[in-house]
């Protein structure tokens, strides 16, 4: 009586291909929001300040205290260990979830922290702020994915 069951059940199947850039940008602007609320909204009082000086100012250069400096540099550091985590541990991202993307490929951690390595605010990294998303447009995989082997998909689930 079995043997039939499966017949009547939803078939299902997956594509999977590259994810394209407007669906990477919406995974990742969601992830900012992430890491915005719970990480840079608690730390809006360090920057008050320099939020103060910079309205005053009439000079184009402007000066950074040594709490200002490393609070910023502890942001890029939580968000660089926040997508390299979730990527390590999950596949994805929260916005990634959202968004049904997920990292294929190898998934050792020194992978993904490569991976993510375009988050840095360091003089090579900087570079790559603006080379991924021409990278991400042209072969639809950025070029730290081809450097660790890694690729973002999306899954597509059709039900037939």
């Amino acid at each position: 009586m079995d043997d039939y069951q499966h017949l009547l059940r939803p078939r299902t199947s997956v594509i999977v291909q590259d994810a394209g850039l407007w669906r990477r940008m919406g995974a990742f602007i969601i992830d900012i929001l992430i890491i915005d609320i719970f990480v840079t909204a608690p730390m809006t009082p360090v920057f008050e300040p320099m939020l103060r000086r910079m309205q005053e100012s009439t000079v184009t250069t402007m000066t950074y205290t040594n709490m200002e400096l490393a609070a910023v540099l502890l942001i890029f550091t939580i968000a660089w260990i926040y997508f390299s985590l979730f990527e390590y541990l999950l596949g994805q991202t929260p916005g990634m979830m959202l968004m049904r993307l997920r990292a294929q490929g190898p998934r050792g951690i020194t992978h993904m922290l490569l991976r993510n390595s375009f988050l840095l605010p360091f003089f090579p990294f900087i570079i790559l702020w603006a080379i991924e998303p021409f990278a991400i447009g042209f072969w639809r995989r950025s070029v730290l994915e081809h450097i660790t082997g890694t690729r973002t998909v999306h899954e597509q689930h059709i039900i037939a």
